[in-house]
């Protein structure tokens, strides 16, 4: 080889090693900013890491008045709601989906009706928005006497921001976590089931 091959064959390597290097910067880059910005005030969290797999649970992430985000839900029968650290939620619920609202404005105010729902139901011992999933106040979705998880979800929503997350505020029946997926104006950031 001459030496203007050899040349130019350390200028394409330099080019290939300085293109690795851009590229690489570019993947830690994102990547760390998709995993900073993996939750949202508003986002729905959908999850079959239950004992009953087949009905799911759910839960809406919440901003408290210090900045910090929660995961909101209702555990399940006598308890009330709760606020809980998405560190928790991961660590219990490990297989969710991650659903956000396209329009960040309600979407934030649905994770402050949350965060008001916990607060006023969650400190309460004699009444705690009993969770149910019989009964009309269960079955009608305005009604706030009882609960379950994804109507929780819905009532954030639809009490908060006045958004109604695609089923009929009247409906007279149960709004189950996995119909939260794929509404409109949702899009789903991360996760599996």
């Amino acid at each position: 080889m001459g030496i203007t091959a050899v040349k130019n064959f350390k200028k394409k390597m330099m080019f290939v090693f300085v293109f690795a290097l851009i590229l690489i910067g570019f993947m830690l880059f994102f990547t760390s900013k998709a995993s900073a910005a993996s939750y949202r005030a508003g986002d729905i969290l959908i999850t079959s890491s239950t004992s009953f797999k087949f009905a799911g649970h759910a839960g809406i992430v919440g901003r408290s008045g210090n900045g910090r985000l929660y995961a909101v839900h209702i555990p399940g029968p006598g308890k009330p709601i709760q606020k809980i650290s998405l560190s928790s939620w991961k660590r219990n619920y490990p297989k969710t989906e991650i659903w956000r609202h396209k329009h960040k404005t309600a979407a934030n105010k649905a994770g402050n009706k949350a965060m008001d729902f916990a607060r006023y139901y969650g400190n309460k011992t004699t009444f705690i928005a009993p969770y149910s999933l019989t009964g009309s106040a269960a079955w009608t979705l305005k009604n706030k006497n009882k609960t379950y998880c994804s109507k929780l979800v819905w009532q954030s929503y639809y009490y908060g921001p006045g958004y109604n997350l695609g089923v009929n505020p009247n409906k007279y029946g149960i709004v189950a976590p996995y119909s939260l997926r794929g509404l409109p104006n949702m899009y789903k950031v991360s996760g599996s089931l």
